[in-house]
Formats: structure tokens, sequence, C-alpha cells
């Protein structure tokens, strides 16, 4: 570019996303979480006497965002991603309620937070995204419906083929492996 080699790397941090040569999301991954948890533990540090709502409140505000940053464009498939995000809300859940104790369940405290699980809210980004794109409310093309090659009847006049392919890579790249 301009006359200057352009250096071969690994993986490269654009606008917030690592992106890597291979299309995979562990460093991505691992970027979010350990970010996601250094806020965590600044909340920590600074609002631990205050009352759950206060808690939950700097979670919302500081944390969840960061671990849901461009959700519908990174979304998980492998369960040790998945799982290494769930863990900081996890901890959040405990911090909140203030309940360290081993035979408490994490689960349990996010049910009694009304915290659904974070996979559950990348699911939803990815929906809305592709309603806002299909009914022209995004930037993002969709192009026109097809009709499915093994369907008989269709009764919706918005049918999609999802896209195929071979390789992981690609399979499970963006909100078109849903």
């Amino acid at each position: 570019m301009d006359g200057q080699p352009l250096s071969l790397v690994d993986s490269n941090t654009y606008l917030g996303v690592t992106i890597s040569s291979d299309l995979r999301w562990q460093n991505n991954t691992s970027n979010i979480a350990s970010k996601a948890s250094r806020i965590l533990n600044f909340v920590r540090r600074n609002v631990h006497g205050y009352s759950a709502e206060a808690k939950a409140t700097a979670y919302t505000i500081l944390v969840r965002p960061l671990l849901e940053f461009l959700s519908a464009a990174w979304d998980l498939h492998l369960a040790k991603d998945v799982h290494q995000l769930e863990c900081v809300q996890r901890r959040a859940a405990r911090f909140v309620m203030n309940d360290y104790r081993r035979t408490t369940s994490a689960t349990n405290l996010l049910n009694q937070l009304e915290w659904s699980p974070l996979s559950v809210r990348r699911r939803n980004s990815c929906l809305v995204a592709f309603y806002k794109a299909v009914n022209n409310l995004s930037p993002v093309p969709v192009g026109q419906p097809r009709p499915c090659c093994h369907q008989t009847r269709s009764y919706d006049r918005l049918t999609f083929t999802p896209l195929t392919s071979r390789t992981d890579y690609y399979t499970y790249f963006g909100p078109s492996r849903k």
C-alpha cells in the first residue's frame, strides 16, 4: 500500500472486534472476556458497599455491553467460547447478590436477577439485525427471498434459503448461520 509491503498478521482488531486470519472467534472471545473481567473487577472494587440494584445497574451499564458488542456479527458456536463469556456474567451475578458460597447455584442467581443467558441475548440480537435487514431498516442488504428447494408449499412470501458451506469458517461466520 503506497509502496510499502503489508505485513502478514494472525489477527487484527477492527472496531473492537478481533478478526483472525482463519475466521475463528477464540481471540475475540478471549479479548472480550478479559476486558469485561477487568471492568467487572473495577465495578466490584468501587461499588461493593452499594445495594444489589446499584450493582446490577453498574453491571448492565458497564460490563454487559462489552459482552454483547456487535454480537450479531460474531455469535459463537463453540461451547468453550460460550462458556468463557457466560462465566463473566455468572461472576457478576454472584457479586450482585453478594453470594459466593460454593453451594449456591449461579444459574439460580441469574434466574432471581431475571438475567437471560448471553447466548439467548446474542440470538435475539441476530434476529433483530436480520429483521432490520429484511425490512430495509438497516444499510445491510439481504437480497430477494428465494423459495426453498425442499418446500412444496409457500405460505409465507419471505422464505429464505440458508447459505451452505463445507467448512466451519463460513458456516458460522456472520448472521447467515442461523
